[in-house]
C-alpha cells in the first residue's frame, strides 16, 4: 500500500506541474490525468501490461478513482491476483489523493547512521544494576555515507535528500517530513531495539513498534504522516532475531518494502553492506523496480560476500508487490548531468559500484577500536569544560584519539564547533611567543574590513569567533620549558573568546600551580592508558591479517599494547618480504624492539630531562607488577615518604605513573617495558645494574617484612 501511495504522490506532483495545475488539489490533479498518465501510473505499480486495456475502455484520470471491483471484470480483467493488486493500488491512490499537503513526503531519500560509543546502565531488556559504560563496536559511517551521498546527490532533486547522524531527533524529523526511501545503519539488540545516538555518544534505545506510532501518528488518522515506501535496515548485532523484529515493526506500520541487511557484528567496515546499499539506491533512483534494484545490490555485494542470506527483501511471498517502481523515470525531474536514465540493464545504466577495498582504512579504524570509552570521556569533558588536555605516554594514541573525536563532532554538527575546528601541531615550537603567534593566526579568520576598522585584533577575533574547537597537538615541550607562560597564553584566548574550546594532547600534565589563579576555566585532564590486551591483539590482527592469534598476542604484549607501536610494527611487517621471519626476529631481538617501537613512541626528551636519581627511581618502581602504596615506593626509592610523594607527583605529570586510588599507584606496562630496556643498562656496566637491582629488591623485601610484622 505504501509503495502505491508513494507512486501516486510522485505522479500527482509531476503531472500537476506538467499540466500547469500547481494550485489544484491532489484529487483534482488525478482527475486531469490523460490516458498516457494513467499508463505511467500502472507501470509504477508493476501493471503496465494493462495500460492498453484501460485505454480501450476509456479509463482516464476522471474515471480512474471511481472504478469499482465489478468494473474491472467488465473490462476483461478476470485474473484474481491482478484484481486484488489493482484494488489495493486504487485504494492507495485514492487515499493519497485525499491526503493533506502536510502528510505528503517531502524527501526522496533519507540516510541516517548511528554509531554510539558506549551503552550506559545496560539495555532496557537487561539488569541495570551496574552503571558501568559498555563500549560499542564502531561503524565506519563516514565512508559509507560519503559513498551513498555520491550516489544519491546526482539523482535527486535539490532539497529532497537528508544525510544525518542517527539520533532520535533526526529520525523523528525525517519521518515527520516524510521520505520515500529511508536508509538506517545502526546496531540492534536481540529484542529488536535500535541503538541510536545521543549527542555525547551514549546509546539511545528505540523500540520501533511503539516509536513509529508516536513519530508518525495512527496510520488511519487525518493528522498522520505517510510511512516510507521503502526502508533499508542495515543493522549490526542482535543475533539475527533483532533485525527480523525491527523489520517486522516497520512492515506492521505499513511500509511496503523492507530491505534487511545483516551487518557483520564485530566489523566496523562491512564492504558487502556498503556496496549493496549503493547499488540498491542507484537502481531505485534510476527507475528500476524494488525487486530489480534488490537483485542489483546482491550482485554488487557478491564481490565481498557470497552469502545471499545476508540480504532479505520483505515481505516475502507477495507476488508482484516488489515490482513497484518508486521513482518512475518518466515522472522524475532528473538534474542535469545525472547518469540515471530509463531503459536497458541497470548495470549498463549506472555502471558498476567502484571497488571499496581501498576505502576501508583499518589504520584509522584501529585508532577508534578500544578507545570508545576514552572518546566518550573526551566529549563529556568538552561539554563541561572549555579546556581539556589528554595526557599519556608517547604512542598511546592521544593525537589519533583527538582527531577521531574532532571528526566525529564535525560530522555530527556538534553545537560547540559549529563555527569550525582548527588544529595546530606545536610539538616543534620552542617558545611560548611562537606558540602565541601560531594560535592567533589560526583563530584570526575575520573579514578584512573588520580587522582594519579595529586597532585591537584580539577583540575582532573574539567578536567573530563563535562556537569553535581548537586542537593543540604535542604541548609537552612547552609545558616543560615554560608551563606558566603557556598556561597564561591558553587562558588569555579562552577569556577573549567565550565560544572557544581547547583540546590539547601532551605527554605531561599541566602542573596545578602553573594555571593562572584568576582563571575561571580550569583544565580538565584525561589520562590515556594502553589498550586492553584483547583489544590490542584484535587491532594487530586487523592490521596484519596473516598473524595467528598466538603471534598477535605475543607481539601486542611486547608492544606494551600501545596503538602507535602496533601500527609501527604492522608497517614494518607489511614492508617485509617475509613477515613470519620478521616476527621471529622481533621476538628474539630486544634491540629490534627498542629501535623501532619505543624510540618512536615514548618521548626521548623526557629521559633527557631526568637526572641520575630519578632514572634510578623509575627503575626501582618498574619492579612493581601491580598497584603499590606510597610507603612501599618510599622503601624502594630509599627516601622518606614526603620525598617519595614529590617524585611520584612528578612522574604522574610525565604520565609514567598513574594514581589508581587515593592511596594506590601503578606504573603502566609500556613504561615498565621502556624503563627496563632503555634505563636498565647503566653507563657503569651490567654488573652495577644488577647490584642496584639486588639492593632495591632487598629494600622491598625488608619493607614488606616490616608490614607483616606489624600485622602480626
Amino acid at each position: 500500500g505504501s509503495s502505491s501511495g508513494l507512486a501516486a504522490v510522485a505522479a500527482l506532483i509531476m503531472l500537476s506541474e506538467r499540466c500547469g495545475a500547481a494550485r489544484l488539489t491532489s484529487t483534482e490533479a488525478v482527475r486531469r490525468w490523460s490516458f498516457a498518465d494513467v499508463a505511467e501510473w500502472l507501470t509504477t505499480e508493476g501493471l503496465g501490461h494493462l495500460a492498453s486495456c484501460f485505454e480501450e475502455n476509456s479509463v482516464d484520470g476522471d474515471v480512474l478513482l471511481d472504478l469499482q471491483p465489478e468494473d474491472l471484470i467488465d473490462m476483461g480483467i478476470t485474473c484474481t491476483d491482478e484484481q486484488q493488486r489493482l484494488q489495493q493500488a486504487l485504494a492507495a491512490l485514492g487515499m493519497q489523493a485525499r491526503m493533506p499537503a502536510h502528510a505528503r513526503p517531502r524527501l526522496e531519500v533519507a540516510v541516517l547512521g548511528a554509531s554510539p560509543l558506549v551503552q550506559v546502565g545496560g539495555s532496557s531488556g537487561t539488569s541495570s544494576a551496574s552503571s558501568r559504560p559498555v563500549p560499542i563496536t564502531p561503524i565506519d559511517l563516514q565512508m559509507e555515507h560519503d559513498l551513498l551521498c555520491e550516489v544519491v546527490s546526482g539523482a535527486t532533486s535539490q532539497g529532497t535528500m537528508a544525510l544525518e547522524a542517527g539520533t532520535l531527533e533526526a529520525l523523528s524529523r525525517v519521518l515527520q517530513l516524510g521520505t520515500a526511501v529511508l536508509v538506517l545503519t545502526a546496531h540492534v539488540s536481540s529484542e529488536g531495539r535500535l541503538l541510536l545516538e545521543r549527542p555525547a555518544g551514549e546509546v539511545a534505545e528505540l523500540d520501533p513498534t511503539r516509536a513509529l506510532q508516536e513519530m508518525l501518528g495512527q496510520p488511519s488518522s487525518q493528522y498522520s504522516t505517510a510511512a516510507p515506501a521503502c526502508v533499508v535496515l542495515s543493522l549490526s548485532g542482535g543475533e539475527g532475531r533483532g533485525l527480523a523484529s525491527a523489520a517486522q515493526a516497520f512492515l506492521r506500520y505499513g511500509v511496503g518494502h523492507v530491505v534487511a541487511i545483516a551487518r557483520a557484528a564485530e566489523a566496523p567496515c562491512d564492504l558487502a553492506a556498503r556496496a549493496f546499499s549503493a547499488a540498491l539506491l542507484r537502481d531505485l533512483l534510476g527507475g528500476s523496480s524494488v525487486s530489480t534494484a534488490f537483485d542489483s545490490g546482491v550482485a554488487a555485494a557478491d564481490s565481498y560476500c557470497h552469502s545471499k542470506a545476508k540480504f532479505v527483501l520483505l515481505p516475502e511471498g507477495t507476488h508482484g508487490q516488489h515490482e513497484a517502481v518508486l521513482f518512475p523515470a518518466k515522472l522524475r525531474v532528473v538534474p542535469a548531468g545525472s547518469k540515471c536514465r530509463s531503459g536497458g540493464d541497470s548495470r549498463e545504466r549506472h555502471g558498476p559500484v567502484k571497488d571499496l577495498t581501498a576505502q576501508c582504512n583499518l589504520d584509522n579504524l584501529g585508532s577508534v577500536t578500544g578507545r570508545q570509552l576514552d572518546s566518550w570521556h573526551v566529549i563529556l569533558a568538552l561539554t563541561k569544560s572549555r579546556c581539556v588536555i589528554v595526557c599519556g605516554l608517547g604512542g598511546s594514541g592521544k593525537a589519533s584519539l583527538c582527531q577521531c573525536v574532532a571528526a566525529r563532532l564535525a560530522y555530527r554538527r556538534w553545537q560547540h564547533c559549529k563555527n569550525g575546528i582548527k588544529s595546530i601541531n606545536i610539538r616543534t615550537v620552542c617558545t611560548v611567543q611562537e606558540a602565541e603567534v601560531r594560535i592567533s593566526k589560526a583563530l584570526k579568520e575575520v573579514p578584512a574590513a573588520a580587522a582594519e576598522s579595529s586597532e585591537d585584533s584580539t577583540e575582532v577575533d573574539a567578536s567573530q569567533m563563535g562556537e569553535r574547537l581548537l586542537l593543540l597537538f604535542g604541548v609537552e615541550e612547552l609545558l616543560q620549558a615554560d608551563p606558566v607562560g603557556f598556561a597564561e597564553t591558553v587562558d588569555k584566548h579562552l577569556r577573549a573568546a567565550p565560544g572557544l574550546r581547547v583540546l590539547m594532547t601532551s605527554r605531561r600534565a599541566i602542573p596545578s600551580d602553573a594555571w593562572p589563579a584568576r582563571s575561571q576555566q580550569l583544565p580538565f585532564h584525561i589520562y590515556l592508558r594502553q589498550l586492553e590486551p584483547s583489544v590490542s591483539q584484535r587491532v594487530l590482527r586487523e592490521l596484519v591479517p596473516t598473524l595467528t592469534t598466538e603471534q598477535a598476542t605475543c607481539l601486542a604484549s611486547m608492544c606494551g599494547h600501545l596503538p602507535q607501536a602496533l601500527r609501527v610494527l604492522a608497517q614494518h611487517m607489511a614492508g617485509s618480504k617475509s613477515p613470519l621471519e620478521e616476527v621471529c626476529q622481533i621476538v628474539t631481538s630486544s634491540e629490534r624492539r627498542t629501535s623501532f617501537l619505543f624510540s618512536d613512541c615514548v618521548a626521548p626528551q623526557i629521559w633527557q630531562g631526568l637526572d641520575k636519581d630519578r632514572r634510578s627511581a623509575l627503575l626501582g618502581l618498574s619492579l612493581f607488577r601491580s598497584a603499590f602504596e606510597l610507603p612501599a615506593a618510599a622503601a624502594v626509592l630509599k627516601v622518606d615518604v614526603e620525598q617519595a610523594a614529590v617524585w611520584l607527583r612528578e612522574f604522574q605529570d610525565m604520565c609514567l605513573v598513574e594514581r589508581v586510588t587515593e592511596s594506590l599507584f601503578c606504573m603502566p606496562l609500556p613504561a615498565q617495558l621502556l624503563i627496563q630496556q632503555q634505563l636498565g643498562p647503566s653507563d657503569s656496566g651490567e654488573a652495577e645494574t644488577d647490584q642496584a637491582a639486588s639492593a632495591i629488591c632487598e629494600r622491598l623485601a625488608l619493607h614488606f617484612a616490616g608490614v607483616l610484622q606489624e600485622l602480626a
